[in-house]
């Protein structure tokens, strides 16, 4: 028996039906049954929380239950046991993937935010917008948690539980270079589902020396999320200010392509247009019958 399964085989009102219950809900999910009890664990203080009648609210938006239920949830979950609770689970889950065009987890920290603050996956690393605050105690006090916190935290905590988790090599990590029509820019994917943008700014330097690319500020990058679905990867971005508000969805059929070949990527919905993204310097030239090489 898994830590978390033993925590919440002896947590007052959890149990063997808890237990029992929850890989067949994290399979419709979408997620390993231990990601799942490892996200409720870390809701509830390692399954202290429990009801009905359920205590211990959030202070900052007064959600309870398994997840952190909240009032706009329409408070069934106030009535439930742990084990009914768990039947709410992959309704909501199913909702927030579909609102962020997300269908696979790389990490349990993934499937985490959308228990925390699910615009989290389209955040950059300082933003403040993902729920709640954290006592650092000391001289720092209380303070808003960022997400890169929520990170660190999510991942200390379950490392601690002795969890474990691999993020896949899908072979497109790292800088691209991006056009879309006489847009430049550059588009960087993470190992762990991270994703930004930012355009080009380098400016050419001196004859015979090589081009600047001077570091691109935190604050010039708008981040997202990005997966591989099939025999394809796919990703959004936040735009600043409403990680909603981005309607674009990109999608490029795998593999991707060798240093100098340029990559076709679609731009959904039909209409938003289309990329050309590509490894490396100078970009690719168009051949004699138009297509790139």
């Amino acid at each position: 028996m898994s830590t978390y399964e033993k925590l919440a085989h002896d947590a007052y009102k959890y149990g063997d039906e808890f237990v029992n219950r929850a890989p067949a809900i994290a399979s419709q999910i979408g997620i390993p049954a231990e990601w799942l009890l490892a996200i409720i664990a870390l809701e509830t203080s390692d399954f202290k929380a429990s009801g009905p009648p359920w205590g211990g609210r959030n202070p900052f938006d007064h959600g309870g239950g398994i997840i952190g239920f909240t009032g706009a949830d329409g408070g069934a979950w106030e009535h439930m046991t742990p084990t009914q609770q768990l039947d709410l689970l992959p309704a909501y889950f199913t909702r927030l993937k579909a609102k962020l065009d997300i269908s696979t987890f790389r990490s349990p920290i993934e499937a985490y935010f959308l228990v925390r603050a699910p615009g989290g996956l389209l955040m950059g690393p300082r933003d403040t917008r993902v729920g709640g605050k954290i006592d650092w105690g000391g001289s720092r006090g209380i303070q808003n948690a960022t997400r890169q916190d929520v990170v660190d935290i999510a991942t200390r905590i379950f490392k601690e539980h002795g969890l474990t988790w691999s993020e896949p090599t899908v072979g497109m990590e790292g800088k691209w270079s991006v056009r879309i029509g006489p847009w430049l820019g550059m588009f960087v994917f993470k190992s762990d589902g991270y994703v930004w943008y930012a355009t080009d700014n380098r400016r050419s330097a001196a004859p015979g020396f090589p081009t600047a690319e001077p570091e691109i500020a935190e604050s010039d990058r708008t981040y997202g999320h990005w997966e591989k679905v099939g025999a394809s990867v796919r990703w959004r971005f936040g735009a600043k200010g409403n990680v909603y508000s981005d309607i674009r969805r990109w999608e490029a059929p795998l593999a991707a392509p060798a240093p100098g070949k340029k990559w076709d990527v679609t731009i959904r919905p039909v209409g938003q247009g289309f990329a050309k993204m590509w490894r490396g310097s100078p970009e690719p030239a168009l051949t004699a019958a138009g297509t790139t090489t």
